[in-house]
């Protein structure tokens, strides 16, 4: 959802995105088509534009990439970003554009998720055949089941699945479904 919210802002608006290189704001609204070797994955930013006064390569994530491959260069500007004269400066903007944008993406998610639910609650039977089950337990053993979820790099849902598959067998069970 976000990757997808940064790479249409930045096809709509030509605005930069400082969270995908971690570098400052200043050196990403100023970069440059020559500071940059995509095929490489890097970008070089002279010392005249770090605030430490030092050259910086900085690797471009896959994100980045993305954002920089879906950029127009345009043969009378070395600038990758921002539309007018000199670099990239909206950043308030932007950010105020971006977070509309994950903000609706968040209600279509959250909206998509209720209708599902309904769709499941109505059958009782989600997608791959399972049923809700729902109990309450002590605080103490909320916490322990979360801890071993963790240890066994599970979910609670999957480990609770699990202790109770390995009950119903042990003590024989039949809960399996019946194969064709």
């Amino acid at each position: 959802m976000v990757r997808q919210a940064f790479r249409e802002l930045g096809r709509a608006s030509r605005r930069p995105h400082n969270s995908t290189t971690a570098s400052g704001r200043d050196e990403v609204g100023g970069m440059l088509w020559s500071e940059l070797r995509l095929p490489a994955g890097m970008w070089s930013i002279g010392a005249d534009r770090t605030k430490n006064r030092r050259p910086h390569d900085v690797p471009l994530s896959s994100l980045a990439l993305e954002i920089l491959n879906a950029q127009s260069k345009r043969e009378e500007r070395d600038l990758v970003f921002g539309a007018r004269e000199g670099a990239f400066q909206g950043w308030s903007k932007a950010k105020e554009a971006l977070d509309k944008r994950l903000l609706a993406a968040l209600k279509m998610r959250i909206k998509r998720a209720k209708v599902s639910r309904r769709k499941i609650g109505a059958s009782h039977e989600g997608v791959d055949g399972t049923v809700p089950l729902s109990f309450r337990v002590m605080p103490k053993m909320k916490q322990a089941i979360d801890q071993a979820a963790r240890d066994d790099r599970r979910s609670v849902s999957s480990l609770t699945q699990k202790i109770l598959a390995d009950l119903l067998d042990e003590h024989g069970y039949e809960w399996e479904a019946k194969k064709k």
